[in-house]
């Protein structure tokens, strides 16, 4: 059993023994806090020359990741190859130790590492991602971490629209707007790490989300109503952040048209599937459904008239007039409304106005 011992310590990287550190003893819900010290026994798969190899990318895997949590990482990595017999030795060692969770790096050693700690508390922590340079490392991690952190909308299925729409004018032509889908997915990432059953009905864009969530991709308004249409019936809360396009041609034309031969050009346009509103006039007691408004103009006086109108719980606003926010940005600054309340935030991180939502989310379900 090759060992090597490890101390990350929110980003800064220093060697040292693991025999003689504290015990930090097992965490329970709502345990984490900054400046912890937890005790990771990492079980990988690979041959010794291998593990000595991989082993600075998975240190700087776990820097990044102690560096994010405000945490101390004490890790013990071993390689777990060989039979049952090893891979209790390494079990019975790591209880030794006093580790505060296992990170197997391969389906077999799971449960002969839940047999070799069954009368203690430790965390078995095991990720379908069997890579061996770090990523599924750090995929157990967050979902033990993610975890730790009490939250409402645990269990919940959450429905979330991100991005734009595309309606056809003709093979190679299209109706869409800016959006880049970042601010629908960011709160499909929030809602995940806080333990919802995500589905997030995405437009064309170019984002990546969590496998953890359920990703239906759609382009036009056609599409993301009857996907979100569906999903509706098995949600607890809806999320309405997608840009959707208000109209598409009336005519689809098979072939593209050609300039040259139509001088002017004139398009019929029809209205799309007001998604919100279809929601909202079925929506069943105990959902929630949230919108958002992007305005340009009277953005307090619309988004009180479409909060009523659609029949939402609550909506977020936001404008083109504040520079730097909305299509295209990683910023936002939003208004979030409701029935009896009016929070206003600062501009910051999509990410963090993500967070907003979502404890504005975990109000409604607490009042």
């Amino acid at each position: 059993m090759n060992k090597t011992f490890r101390k990350i310590v929110g980003g800064a990287l220093a060697v040292t023994a693991l025999m003689g550190l504290a015990a930090c003893g097992s965490k329970t819900e709502g345990d984490k806090a900054e400046g912890k010290t937890y005790k990771v026994g990492i079980v990988q798969f690979v041959d010794d020359a291998s593990l000595n190899q991989i082993e600075a990318a998975i240190e700087a895997e776990l820097d990044a990741k102690a560096k994010e949590l405000g945490v101390t990482f004490d890790y013990t990595l071993y390689n777990g190859q060989g039979d049952a017999t090893t891979l209790n030795q390494i079990g019975a060692e790591l209880v030794g130790k006093g580790v505060d969770l296992i990170v197997p790096i391969a389906t077999p050693a799971v449960k002969i590492m839940q047999s070799a700690t069954e009368d203690t508390e430790i965390p078995i922590v095991f990720s379908a991602v069997s890579d061996p340079v770090g990523s599924g490392i750090v995929d157990a991690l967050d979902a033990y971490f993610d975890s730790l952190t009490p939250s409402l909308l645990r269990g919940k299925r959450v429905l979330i629209t991100a991005g734009p729409t595309y309606e056809k004018i003709d093979p190679v032509r299209f109706i869409g707007n800016y959006s880049t889908g970042k601010m629908g997915f960011a709160i499909a990432e929030e809602c995940r790490r806080r333990g919802a059953e995500v589905v997030l009905v995405a437009g064309p864009v170019s984002q990546i989300c969590h496998k953890a969530i359920r990703r239906v991709d759609v382009e036009s308004c056609e599409e993301m109503f009857n996907a979100a249409n569906e999903a509706m019936d098995e949600a607890d809360i809806a999320v309405m952040a997608a840009a959707v396009a208000d109209y598409r041609p009336a005519v689809l034309a098979d072939r593209k048209i050609k300039r040259e031969k139509t001088g002017a050009m004139t398009l019929d346009l029809l209205p799309t599937h007001d998604i919100a509103a279809a929601l909202g006039a079925k929506k069943r007691d105990g959902q929630l459904l949230v919108g958002f408004a992007l305005e340009t103009d009277n953005a307090m006086v619309n988004a009180q008239e479409k909060l009523v109108r659609k029949n939402l719980d609550m909506i977020v606003v936001n404008s083109l007039q504040n520079e730097g926010t909305c299509f295209q940005s990683d910023n936002n600054k939003v208004t979030i409304m409701g029935h009896g309340f009016v929070e206003e935030y600062d501009k910051k991180p999509k990410s963090e106005v993500a967070k907003d939502i979502a404890d504005q989310l975990e109000a409604l379900l607490q009042s």
